[in-house]
């Protein structure tokens, strides 16, 4: 009898990527608005609007709730979420802010990082990422990332060593071609709970609003305990299985593995038993 190919799954000790934060805004987040007509959720288009503009008359922010104990320092993360501005005007910086505490101060320091839409006399129409939670702050400067009014742009901040680098890549959502791509940037971010955006920090320059919205903030955790993943392997008529090769990840790192079960019949409920009888390290 030939052989019967069969996919074995085998559970793993821990999830390689674990969503820590999701929202895509077809619901209503229940963020806090700082300024109910001009930060708030946008039923119709399913995204959080802030329709922010550089003066002080108003906050015009909102932020999140609690959204867990997110610590870069400590494990490695990818953060994710769409942005649009709808109107770049000079002296105005829309911006996402990630932040240890509720953010209903922006100018207080206690925000990890950011991601602003730049417009001054010294940058035009660009997007920057700034850390806030280090002295002197880090900032990308990105003079060579032309942003376009009401795009779409999709931002993928990744985390590394420790929250010493990261990995910074802004695509434009509907082509998926990148406007700008760091890597192995050093880049410190520490914890944060919270996210906020909007604006209101500056002093007043201009006088045209820069409408902003936020779509699909996805956190997720890079890291992974030692698992095991499976390939296609064989089993017998006597329903003895083969795997040819499988994938461990150890304390000392991966290795590609054979592995062979004999089929023990049936326990007292009826259910199959297997054993593992012999493995080794494919060459």
């Amino acid at each position: 009898m030939v052989p019967l190919l069969l996919a074995v799954v085998f559970l793993s000790t821990s999830i390689s990527a674990q969503t820590i934060y999701s929202q895509d805004f077809s619901s209503n987040p229940n963020y806090v608005s700082l300024a109910s007509d001009y930060a708030y959720w946008d039923s119709s288009q399913g995204n959080y609007y802030v329709k922010t503009r550089d003066d002080l008359k108003h906050k015009y922010w909102a932020y999140s709730p609690y959204i867990g104990n997110i610590d870069p320092t400590k494990e490695d993360y990818k953060i994710k979420f769409d942005i649009m501005i709808e109107n770049q005007d000079w002296g105005t910086y829309p911006n996402i802010r990630f932040c240890s505490d509720k953010p209903t101060e922006m100018n207080n320091g206690a925000c990890a990082f950011s991601l602003s839409n730049a417009n001054s006399d010294n940058s035009r129409e660009n997007f920057r990422a700034c850390t806030s939670g280090s002295s002197p702050a880090t900032c990308i400067n990105t003079s060579q990332w032309t942003v376009k009014n009401n795009t779409w742009y999709s931002v993928e901040f990744e985390t590394k060593e420790n929250g010493s680098k990261i990995n910074l890549t802004i695509k434009d959502k509907s082509s998926g071609i990148a406007i700008g791509e760091f890597n192995d940037i050093d880049f410190p971010i520490t914890q944060f709970s919270y996210i906020g955006f909007g604006y209101y920090d500056q002093p007043n320059y201009g006088s045209s609003y820069a409408p902003m919205r936020i779509d699909n903030i996805e956190i997720t955790s890079n890291n992974s305990s030692p698992c095991t993943s499976a390939e296609a392997g064989t089993i017998s008529p006597d329903l003895n299985i083969h795997m040819p090769s499988l994938e461990y990840q150890g304390v000392f790192g991966k290795q590609n593995m054979w592995v062979d079960f004999e089929y023990l019949g049936t326990n007292t409920e009826g259910k199959p038993i297997w054993t593992l009888k012999d493995y080794g390290v494919n060459q």
